[in-house]
Formats: structure tokens, C-alpha cells, sequence
């Protein structure tokens, strides 16, 4: 590899490698050169939608520059080229020509849009027609945006860095790169009659590579023209189209064409979108901020510098890794790949799912503070940048690129610490859950040992909650999110709390975020809220089931599990089975006549109210009689019906659940959660032990939820809370 394009120190040297360095932020009048596009990439092929979509973002972009926003450039996606030379000599005095590997529909686009605008609106304002030597290109005209966008980005120092002089030199006002279609000489001859200020029209499309040019040209003519009905300020767009609109400049090995071809077919196999973390990682291995400290040419450290650039590569993948395990994510406050769910309730924005799709984009809004979000997406890169800059006016006296690097991965092994220690990873998993664990806690948080973290963990979810017998006093009627997190809580802290030997249980974030939760009464409400064929059958199949397991045939086969008390209790269990099969038999026909009738009726869809009252009266009479048969069979249970609401009787479940089970009695729901949990389905370990009566012990078997099983579980909810809360 030449050293020219690996550091690019000198003016000749990029005269010569105008490709210059992989990792490169450049704006669209930092282009330069003959631009290429390969006989293998298909012709141009953008739509109407696609372009209204580009014009509309650059218009957006240009009136929030323009306003004093904080975006202070508009990224494209990255391009990707490779350089050659015409004579194949590297001789100074032939153009360099650059393949365009990924880009050319962006950078077509670009040279339409620039034509346009050069030879309408501002060509005259800004001097085009005294000072391009070469017809302007429109696939140039798009790289050269991409360019420019870069140098929006660091409009203070782009002139700082090593290639100043091909910046200064070679940049101009207007967007002048070429460019080349081979294979294709009537859409390149088309490009170029554009670029010197001739309009395309109808006649020209005889093809259909010629058409969807003509059409992009027309389309954006159209949207301009109507923009000038507006009174824009032509000049000061341009100025901004062509110097804040930037790419990121990917190089590739020009050794190998078949190289080339195998990038082209990845890279358009599936876009993946510019991200904080492709920026920041071309900005961490950017030669230009690998000078030594007393500021010598970056040459006469060329191998030293290779072998950072590597470590930092290989160690940028490895946070990546790391942050990839589904646990880990977990215990950060995300699901495993959902990045789209829910985000309109998340109640911290630089939290949601999908604006981590690069998961170190997470990593680095921690490390710098800052939160991305709709009005600024890169905000940590800007950070960064600001940072390296810094350190570069020091001539790295103070900080160099490797110690900015290492104070970042330093935060992802604090992270890691934390998700090590079983109270840290129950405590600040909660926090990350319940978006209440955001940069500036994290910042508070990093630097204190461990003990006196825990204490300010512990302080810190105990603010968000009054006092303990307020929480305990929740109800569902009086706060429903106040009841959810407190049962979230209290199920985590139920884990976390297990006096068990060898490795302790850990409550499963990672599955917690997948679904969506909501309260269950334990004990039912009612059954007259039921009201479409569905819930009716899921009702009846459910409660059928458990009249079934208590018939006199099922109490025959659970007779030898009973504790015997000798032979009166055997002749009173056969007198009972005797009673209650007069009873069971017509409830059993009643209930699968009904059943039938609903599986075979046409006249509703499933999950459609039912419109016929007779029916939903007959299933009302049902579902009483066979309440009543449970009521009979139970006995006393001694619940307080008007504490239906309170804590005590409500567990966290899954919001997707059906709905007839929060009207179905403690056995059938209780038959529900032990399928679920033979299925491999996340059920809350405290919503198991409930369901299981893990708490009260001596009401198994028993069909309803009782006092007793109500106290049990308010006494440990009490317990739990105490030791965060009290």
C-alpha cells in the first residue's frame, strides 16, 4: 500500500490519490475528479417517490441550517470506490479515475439536482460559468455532495487537517466532479448535454436507462421551480447543498476487480443505514489524529500508527460483541432485535430500540452524555469529533486518540461490572427497564466503589416511589402504572432476593422487554364483560376443563394423593361423588352444546362483538351454573370482595394474553400459567409463585384464591418492597 494514500501528507500526493483515505468525511464540492460507473451496476433507476423523498430532505435540512438548529450537516450513505488511472501509470498529468462501487443512484441524482440549480438559478451568482474548466457531471455533482456534506460537519477545522491543501486547492463553490457511465454511451452522452445546461426532453428516451433520467430531471425541474415560488434565497441554498451536505468516503483495494464486483453485490444486498457508530469509527481512525505529541510528520510513525488503527478496529468490533449478547442487552433495557416496538411510550427517547441498531451507538451516548434524538441523531459523534479536535489543537499533549478510545471501552467494563454483581444487575437492570437509568445517572453512577453504588442505587429507585404504605396502598381503580411498576419490582426483587447455593437465579430481562405487560386480577372480576364469540369459548373450553378434573371419575384417579383419615372420610368422598354426578352430567351436555353451537355459527368472525342477546344471555345462564358448581364444590374461602382491586390481588402477565382469563377462576388461570411455562413462555417468577402457591402451601388444590393465599402474598410483597422502599 502507498503511504501517499494511506496518510496523504502531500499536495502531489493527493493530486495523485484524490480517492485518499478510507474513513474520509467529505462534502459534495470536495469531490473531485472523473467518477465511474461500471458496465456491471445496472442503470439509473430512481422513481418519483424517491426523488420527492431526497428533495424534501435536503429542503428540510436546508431550513433547519438555516434556522440555527443544531444538525450542522446532512449525511447521504456512505460511497464506496475505487481508483484507477487512465494511462495505469499514476502520471500526475491524467485525471484519476474513480469507480463508483456503491452510490450511483445517489450520486446521479446529486448531478441533476446540481445542473438544475447551476444552470437556472445560481450559476451566474457564484461565478460557475467563468471558472469550471470541465462540464459538470451529475453523478459528480452527487459525490461531490457527499463531500460537502462531510465538511459541514467540521466547517471549522476541515482546513486543519493533513489534506488542507488538496481542500483549499482544489475545492470550490459549486459541485464539479464528472462523470462516466460505461457500457452506456447514450444515458453518459444524455448525463453530460445536462451538465452543460441542455434540458432533456421526451425525444431523448429511447430507452428505458434514458427515460428514468429524463424523468429525475423533469421531476426535479418541477420541484424546484415551484420552490422558487416561495423566494428562496437560491445562493445561500446552494451554498448549503454544496458544502453541508457530506459522505463518508469508503476506499477499496483497486488489486483485485473481482473484489470490487463481490463489494458492489454485499454492499446492495441490503442498505444499512449511517449511524453514529460509522462515523465515530471513522473519525477514531482517521489519520489525521495520529501525529505524535511533538506534532511530527504522522510518516515517521507510520507503523506505530497502523498497529493503533488495528487495535482500535479489532476492539470496536469486540464492543460490539459484547453488547450483542442477548442477556447483556437485556439488562441494558432492550429486547433482542426489536427495534421498532413501543417507542411512541418510552418516556426517554435516546432509549428507544431502534435508534440502536449499531448497539455502540448506545455505548458512546453514554460515554459522552449526550441523547440522540429526532432534532440532533448524532450527537455523541459530534462529541467525538469535538473531542479529537481538541486534543488535536493540543497537538496531543494532553490526550491522544488512544486514551479517548480506552475511556470508552472503560464505561462499557463498568457496564459489564455492573451486570456481574446480582444486586447491581436486579437494581440497575430495573432502572434501564423503566427508562428512569439515562446518561446522567450513568455519569453519577460510574465512578463510585461498589458499596457506596449500591447505597445510591437503592436511594435512587426509592425517589421515584413515595413511602411504603402509600405503594402498598396502590389499587388498580386509583393507579394502574403505579400498580405495574411496583409488581415489576417486586418480582425482581423476589429474584434477586432467592437464598439458593451454588449460581443464584437472575430475573430475565432480555424476555421481560419482548413482551408487553399488563395487571391481572387473581380472582376474577366478571364474566359480563365478556362479550364475542371468542371469549366465550376460551371461557367455557377452560372452565369445562377443570369441571372435568373434579368429576367423580377424576376424584377416583386422584384418591390415592389424598391424606386419608380413615373409612369415613372414604364413604363421605363417595357419598359427594354420588351428589354431584346428577350435577355434572347436564352441565358437562349444557356446556358442550353451547360450545358447538359457537364453533358452528357464520354469523360473526371471531373477536366481533356478538349481536345476538339470546345467545349471550344463554351464555351467562351457563357461566353462573357452573360458577355455582364451584362455589358448591369450594366451600367457604373467606375472600373480601371489596379488595378485588388492591395489590394482593393483582400479579404481572402478559398483556397478550387472552382476555376471558382475567374473568376465569384461580384454577383455570392456574392451568393456563402452568401450560405457558411448559411451552418455555416468560412468565415473572413471582406471578409463577403465585399461581403455583408457593406462598400458602396449604390452600393447594383449592379452586379459588383464598384470604389466606391473599395475606401470604401481601406479606411477602410487604417483605420485598421494605428492603428497597422502607
Amino acid at each position: 500500500m502507498d503511504k501517499e494514500q494511506d496518510t496523504g501528507n502531500t499536495d502531489d500526493e493527493h493530486s495523485k490519490r484524490l480517492s485518499g483515505n478510507s474513513g474520509e468525511l467529505r462534502a459534495l464540492n470536495e469531490l473531485k475528479g472523473n467518477f465511474i460507473v461500471p458496465g456491471y451496476q445496472r442503470g439509473y433507476r430512481w422513481n418519483d417517490q424517491q426523488i420527492n423523498d431526497f428533495l424534501n430532505d435536503i429542503f428540510e435540512f436546508y431550513e433547519q441550517f438555516k434556522n440555527g438548529k443544531e444538525n450542522k450537516i446532512y449525511f447521504l450513505q456512505p460511497i464506496m470506490v475505487v481508483e484507477k488511472y487512465s494511462d495505469g501509470t499514476g502520471n500526475e498529468e491524467k485525471d484519476p479515475e474513480i469507480n463508483i462501487v456503491d452510490g450511483q443512484q445517489r450520486l446521479t441524482t446529486v448531478l441533476l439536482l446540481n445542473s438544475v440549480l447551476l444552470n437556472n438559478y445560481v450559476g451566474e451568482k457564484i461565478g460557475y460559468g467563468k471558472s469550471i474548466n470541465k462540464p459538470v457531471d451529475r453523478d459528480a455533482i452527487y459525490l461531490d455532495y457527499f463531500a460537502k456534506a462531510t465538511y459541514y460537519i467540521f466547517p471549522d477545522d476541515i482546513q486543519k487537517k493533513n489534506d488542507s491543501s488538496r481542500c483549499d486547492s482544489e475545492k470550490s463553490d459549486f459541485i464539479n466532479y464528472t462523470l462516466t457511465i460505461n457500457t452506456r454511451d447514450e444515458s453518459d452522452r444524455l448525463l453530460k448535454r445536462i451538465a452543460n445546461g441542455i434540458e432533456p426532453t421526451e425525444k431523448d428516451c429511447g430507452s428505458i436507462d434514458l427515460y428514468f433520467i429524463y424523468n429525475a430531471y423533469r421531476n426535479i425541474k418541477k420541484y424546484i421551480d415551484k420552490k422558487n415560488e416561495e423566494g428562496i434565497d437560491w445562493s445561500k441554498f446552494y451554498e448549503t447543498f454544496a458544502k453541508q451536505v457530506k459522505v463518508l468516503w469508503y476506499v477499496i483495494d483497486d488489486s483485485d476487480s473481482s473484489g470490487e464486483i463481490a463489494a458492489f453485490t454485499r454492499l446492495n444486498s441490503g442498505k444499512i443505514p449511517l449511524t453514529n457508530a460509522e462515523l465515530s469509527r471513522a473519525a477514531l481512525l482517521n489519520p489525521a489524529y495520529y501525529k505524535s505529541q511533538n506534532n511530527k510528520d504522522a510518516n515517521e510513525n507510520l507503523p506505530d500508527i497502523e498497529t493503533e488503527r488495528g487495535l482500535i478496529s479489532v476492539g470496536w468490533d469486540n464492543l460490539e460483541y459484547e453488547l450483542r449478547k442477548p442477556e447483556f442487552w437485556g439488562f441494558l433495557g432492550f429486547s433482542e432485535n426489536d427495534y421498532s416496538s413501543n417507542v411512541k411510550d418510552r418516556r426517554n427517547k435516546s432509549f428507544e430500540d431502534e435508534r440502536y441498531q449499531t448497539r455502540i451507538d448506545f455505548l458512546l451516548d453514554f460515554h459522552f452524555n449526550k441523547k440522540s434524538d429526532e432534532d440532533n441523531k448524532l450527537a455523541s459523534f459530534m462529541a467525538l469529533e469535538k473531542e479529537l479536535k481538541n486534543a488535536e489543537a493540543e497537538k496531543f499533549a494532553q490526550k491522544n486518540v488512544k486514551q479517548i478510545w480506552e475511556a470508552i471501552q472503560l464505561d462499557l467494563w463498568k457496564l459489564q461490572t455492573w451486570y456481574d454483581d446480582n444486586d447491581l444487575y436486579h437494581w440497575i437492570g430495573y432502572l434501564f427497564a423503566q427508562k428512569q437509568m439515562n446518561q446522567y445517572l450513568f455519569s453519577d453512577f460510574k465512578d463510585l466503589e461498589k458499596d457506596k453504588l449500591k447505597e445510591e442505587v437503592k436511594g435512587n429507585i426509592k425517589s421515584f416511589y413515595p413511602d411504603l404504605e402509600t405503594v402498598l396502598e396502590y389499587t388498580y381503580e386509583t393507579d394502574r402504572a403505579g400498580c405495574q411498576r411496583a409488581l415489576f419490582l417486586y418480582n425482581v426483587e423476589y429474584v434477586r432476593s432467592m437464598k439458593t447455593t451454588g449460581k443464584k437465579p437472575r430475573y430475565d430481562f432480555s424476555a421481560h422487554h419482548q413482551k408487553k405487560w399488563s395487571i391481572e386480577h387473581i380472582k376474577a372480576q366478571n364474566v359480563e364483560e365478556l362479550n364475542t364469540k371468542e371469549q366465550w369459548l376460551t371461557w367455557l373450553e377452560g372452565h369445562l376443563e377443570v369441571v372435568a378434573s373434579i368429576s367423580p371419575r377424576g376424584e377416583d384417579r386422584k384418591k390415592d394423593d389424598l391424606k386419608k383419615d380413615g373409612s369415613r372420610k372414604e364413604d363421605n368422598l363417595q357419598s359427594d361423588n354420588l351428589r354431584r354426578k346428577d350435577d355434572l352430567q347436564p352441565l358437562s351436555k349444557h356446556v358442550e352444546e353451547l360450545m358447538d353451537k359457537l364453533k358452528s355459527s357464520e354469523l360473526f368472525e371471531y373477536s366481533e362483538p356478538f349481536k345476538l342477546p339470546d345467545t349471550k344471555e344463554e351464555f351467562l345462564r351457563l357461566s353462573k351454573r357452573i360458577l355455582e358448581f364451584f362455589d358448591n364444590r369450594a366451600g367457604p374461602t373467606e375472600v373480601i370482595d371489596n379488595r378485588l382491586h388492591e395489590l394482593s390481588n393483582l400479579a404481572l402477565l402478559d398483556r397478550t394474553a387472552n382476555s376471558a382469563l382475567n374473568n376465569s377462576i384461580f384454577r383455570v388461570k392456574q392451568n393456563k400459567i402452568v401450560e405457558e411455562m411448559k411451552q418455555g413462555n416468560f412468565i415473572p417468577p413471582a406471578t409463577q409463585a403465585v399461581f403455583l402457591r408457593l406462598f400458602s402451601m396449604e390452600e393447594q388444590g383449592h379452586l379459588y384464591w383464598t384470604a389466606k393465599d391473599r395475606k401470604a402474598y401481601q406479606d411477602d410483597i410487604k417483605e420485598k418492597l421494605e428492603y428497597l422502599l422502607g
